[in-house]
């Protein structure tokens, strides 16, 4: 059995290594290795244990996050029994790269300019960087290769998701305001930097990295950044700019005969947070399983009860739940502010953070269950009565 893994990122290096972990003969095409993947770069405990990532990996450990809404008020919420890891994409993505090769893997550099899939077979044609064309003969494809994804797109897979577009920059720790910056995270909820989204303020070993992104195709997006970078006092020139599409649903299916997407080219990003390394990695692992445990009968409807049904039996309910808060809660200022008023309840601070750390929905008491939805219907409710009208204290962050 050979398997092509299209995309060298978090998702193709872990569907890679379980491939060849097993044995299987297994091709990754990354079309860059020096490609800087534009990423907030957050991960959660459960991704490090699950994976074995390496100490030297994690630039940060973030033990709070402050949230502030449209008025400037501010609640910051601190992460018991755990954190929030910060990693560049950059060294991250290498190393499990490297690692997919380690355990037999072929890593070529590549882009990927033609898929084909029947019932006798597969096949993937590459460019590598010194011009040479190739062509690759396969049992099977992993589509790894990103929101934009090439094979989704070939394959009509691309259906029912929604994408989102965000930029996002980064400024060396050699000023104060920088240096200020990268003390926690900070998550901004706030229409004049995102209208539908978020602003973010991430700290990195040796520079913050600031962002914003939207799912509206006319928003103006750098507008919105630039408005961000003024607030939080920013007038330094960025040392890297990025700009990525950002899928926030999954798309319909992800899996056709012989073929199955993984992490962004599936849209499995997670709504009102934009989290995807661990649901790459996680889609990467069950994908490459499935098509060891569907080896002989690699057919769409198999693949599909293989994994895809199976990654939704996981985490479809903490995907919907997720959206369900974005579609509530961000729309308009009026109720991100009553979103950061719930925030400051330490019920809902503990089922986030355990949520996020173990990435499962917490199942809770009774009683507290019962008073975090009081308090989600009190709030929103203000807000769709108008009752919130956010007055802005427009104070430089602390």
């Amino acid at each position: 059995m050979r398997v092509i893994v299209c995309g060298g990122g978090p998702g193709g290096a872990t569907a890679a290594a379980t491939l060849a972990r097993a044995g299987v003969e297994t091709v990754l095409i990354e079309k860059s290795f020096s490609r800087i993947k534009p990423c907030g770069g957050a991960i959660p405990p459960v991704l490090v244990r699950d994976f074995d990532i390496p100490e030297h990996l994690i630039q940060r450990r973030v033990s709070s996050v402050a949230v502030y809404a449209p008025s400037g008020r501010a609640v910051t919420m601190d992460i018991h029994q755990g954190y929030v890891g910060m990693v560049c994409r950059e060294a991250f993505d290498a190393f499990l790269r490297q690692r997919a090769g380690q355990l037999g893997a072929l890593v070529v550099e590549g882009r990927v300019e033609g898929v084909d899939a029947t019932e006798r077979g597969a096949t993937v044609t590459f460019t590598t960087p010194q011009g040479n064309r190739q062509t690759l003969v396969a049992d099977a494809i992993i589509g790894a290769d990103g929101a934009n994804s090439f094979v989704a797109r070939t394959f009509d897979l691309h259906q029912g998701g929604l994408v989102a577009a965000a930029v996002q920059e980064r400024f060396a720790l050699n000023t104060e305001t920088a240096r200020r910056l990268n003390d926690r995270c900070a998550i901004y909820y706030d229409g004049r930097y995102s209208p539908d989204f978020y602003g973010w303020v991430f700290p990195k070993a040796d520079h913050v990295a600031v962002g914003t992104g939207t799912a509206i195709r006319s928003a103006n997006l750098k507008g919105h950044l630039e408005a961000f970078k003024q607030h939080l006092g920013i007038s330094e020139r960025p040392t890297l700019r990025e700009g990525a599409p950002i899928p926030l649903r999954p798309y319909d299916r992800w899996v056709t005969n012989r073929v199955a997407l993984v992490g962004d080219a599936a849209g499995l990003v997670a709504s009102s947070s934009g989290e995807g390394i661990f649901y790459a990695m996680k889609s990467g692992e069950m994908a490459a399983e499935a098509m060891l445990e569907c080896r002989h009968d690699l057919r769409s409807e198999k693949l599909y009860r293989a994994y895809q049904k199976a990654f939704l039996k996981k985490y479809g309910a903490t995907f919907r739940f997720l959206e369900l808060m974005q579609n509530l809660y961000y729309k308009n200022d009026a109720r991100r502010e009553a979103f950061v008023a719930i925030c400051r309840d330490r019920g809902v601070q503990d089922l986030t953070f355990q949520s996020y750390m173990y990435k499962t929905l917490v199942r809770m008491p009774m009683l507290d269950g019962i008073r975090i939805m009081s308090k989600n219907f009190y709030h929103l409710t203000r807000a769709l009565l108008g009752l919130y009208r956010p007055t802005r204290l427009d104070a430089t962050p602390a």
